[in-house]
């Protein structure tokens, strides 16, 4: 039996990169980023078509967010992120600054200040917040101007930890559209 759960779970991820289709669920950290970046970039490498990011995420680091958005940012291939469920924190950036942007009808996006740490000399310590503080600022700036909102709006939500519903987001302009489902086949129209 666990000859035949790999090799169904190998043929699912081929049959997903084949159809340019990343699905990621759990931590956004470091170590997802990495996984995520490669495969976009190889992505990119193979083709034309816009690549299609799934994304379920509660926790996560900004760091890796950053590594995403970085990414994303300098790819030559559209890439559309949708929301799936519960998209919190750093997760939330990535969907919402992505060229094309959607939510499925029961997601959520919560934006939240992030949390970050560091270890260190004072001096070390110093400049690491500062260089935090800058890239947040240049991350509210640009959901700023995607949501048509002013840098102060964008930092009472971040401060509030601000949820919005798939409708939310939408009308907010965290995102472009709400996903639906492909009409099935023979679907009577009706």
């Amino acid at each position: 039996m666990p000859d035949q759960e790999a090799s169904l779970s190998e043929w699912l991820q081929s049959e997903l990169y084949r159809r340019r289709t990343l699905h990621f669920s759990g931590p956004l950290d470091d170590e997802a980023a990495g996984r995520l970046a490669a495969t976009l970039m190889t992505m990119d490498a193979d083709g034309d078509d816009a690549v299609h990011l799934h994304i379920s995420s509660t926790t996560g680091s900004m760091d890796a967010a950053m590594v995403l958005i970085d990414t994303i940012d300098l790819l030559g291939v559209p890439v559309r992120a949708t929301a799936l469920g519960a998209v919190h924190g750093p997760a939330a950036f990535v969907v919402a600054l992505s060229p094309i942007r959607a939510a499925t009808a029961n997601a959520s996006l919560r934006l939240v200040d992030p949390k970050t740490s560091h270890e260190g000399r004072p001096q070390d310590l110093v400049r690491a917040a500062e260089l935090s503080q800058a890239r947040l600022d240049t991350l509210r700036d640009r959901l700023a101007e995607v949501m048509g909102k002013s840098s102060e709006e964008i930092a009472s939500y971040l401060r509030d930890g601000r949820t919005f519903t798939a409708a939310e987001a939408l009308a907010a302009g965290l995102v472009d559209e709400i996903a639906t489902a492909p009409r099935a086949r023979g679907a009577d129209s009706s």
